[in-house]
């Protein structure tokens, strides 16, 4: 009946090699016997979310366990799923590419509409399997960088959760003690041997860190922060959008505690305490080369569409072998090879994620880029009046916010027109009201 019934871990062990899987696409009732070799012959996000999801293992057993309890949707619990290995698991496995060591910790945020979208309802389960695992699992939701450094030191390896994450980052960059946030959290992305950092009078020296952050924010936030998407930190952030919505559950069920001990029990399963770098089988390269061609190719759409999500969209081959470790370790807790079983579903993932975000970008960034423009223009002007063509391109950043210079000058010749700026001789004034 389940998968981890007939899973010998003896033979695991002693192996070390994945078994593999035949991955499937699930329709809306049942699933289809038809494995996932190629692309779906659809290319909508229903369905590529249910390439998404593998049919054994860890994942499968926990999208069993919640999914008539929720109308949260598919897309966000199996995004959960995988934060609640990733914290488990830690820095156990790794895969390496040139010089850089990739480790499967996640930086996700969700992204949806208050209420509908079912953001903590999403959160809050995997929260209780890890408190139920162990609750230094989990970092209290600290106020200032220096407490959650404190916390760190002592645990190491933990979750962060921002249920306000839009906000979070507002404060971030406001409120002056809360400044370093964002530059540590950069750091701690890469998982160092030792991180060292010095705030204010207190100095922090931690061996071996490894965090996820978990957070949800709303549609409107992301609209309001389109230039930021092209900083380094939300560049490494794995925004998830919201999904179409499923029907509300008017009362749902009492959820079985027995069921959640069981599924916390076999995630500490997957915890292991050799270091394994892990390589990848010739059929999963394969998979990871077609992902990357195809990204490769959206990412020169993206320049002249919106140049700002490219960092974004280059972090997703980094995602690739994250998601891929975390797959194949909910199916295989001992593998030492990400195979097909790791490789397929993180394609399908990343691919509908990447569809997401353009669809969202398209709603709403590439919809308000006019809008963002002039107020960028309107402000620098406001701040320096009488400023040059070259001092207004020069402290607008027109570069760091994805624009041209050609598109700058149009808007100032709209804005002219608009009377909501004058030039005179040269130089750029806000227009005086009558």
């Amino acid at each position: 009946m389940n998968a981890w019934n007939n899973i010998n871990f003896k033979e695991l062990v002693e192996s070390g090699n994945s078994k593999g899987s035949v991955y499937t696409l699930p329709n809306k009732n049942t699933l289809s016997t038809r494995p996932v070799e190629t692309k779906p012959k659809t290319n909508k996000l229903e369905t590529l979310v249910s390439a998404a999801f593998p049919q054994e293992g860890w994942i499968k057993d926990y999208w069993e366990f919640i999914k008539d309890s929720t109308d949260a949707p598919d897309i966000n619990h199996l995004i959960a799923a995988l934060v609640g290995i990733s914290t488990v698991v830690g820095k156990s496995v790794y895969f390496c590419s040139g010089d850089d060591i990739i480790y499967p910790n996640l930086y996700v945020c969700l992204i949806g509409p208050s209420s509908t979208s079912r953001k903590t309802t999403t959160i809050k389960p995997i929260n209780k399997i890890l408190w139920r695992i162990n609750p230094k699992y989990l970092c209290a939701d600290s106020g200032t960088p220096e407490g959650f450094l404190d916390e760190l030191n002592e645990k190491r390896q933990a979750l962060l959760i921002k249920h306000e994450f839009g906000a979070f980052l507002s404060a971030s960059s406001k409120i002056k003690y809360l400044t370093e946030w964002k530059p540590l959290l950069t750091e701690l992305y890469d998982c160092p041997q030792i991180y060292t950092r010095k705030i204010r009078q207190n100095e922090f020296s931690i061996t071996e860190p490894f965090i996820n952050l978990f957070g949800a924010t709303t549609v409107d936030w992301f609209k309001s922060k389109p230039e930021d998407f092209g900083s380094g930190f939300l560049a490494r952030i794995l925004f998830i959008p919201p999904d179409k919505p499923k029907l509300a559950i008017a009362l749902p069920p009492k959820t079985d505690t027995d069921k959640r001990n069981w599924l916390a029990e076999k995630l500490v399963m997957l915890r292991r305490d050799d270091k394994c770098e892990m390589e990848m089988a010739p059929e999963a390269l394969k998979t990871y080369l077609m992902w990357f061609e195809e990204n490769q190719a959206d990412k020169k759409q993206l320049l002249s569409i919106n140049p700002l999500l490219i960092p974004w969209c280059e972090r997703l081959n980094t995602y690739f072998f994250k998601l891929s470790m975390l797959y194949e370790l909910s199916i295989n807790p001992r593998a030492n090879k990400i195979t097909k079983a790791g490789a397929v579903p993180a394609y399908w993932f990343l691919t509908h994620i990447k569809k997401s975000m353009k669809n969202l970008v398209d709603q709403s960034i590439s919809f308000s880029r006019v809008d963002h423009l002039e107020k960028i223009i309107v402000e620098t002007i406001g701040k320096r009046p009488g400023c040059s063509w070259s001092e207004l391109t020069n402290h607008a950043h027109l570069s760091r916010h994805g624009f041209k210079a050609r598109e700058a000058k149009e808007t100032c010749d709209d804005l002219e027109d608009k009377e909501f700026i004058v030039k005179q001789e040269g130089r750029f004034f806000i227009r005086k009201p009558a």
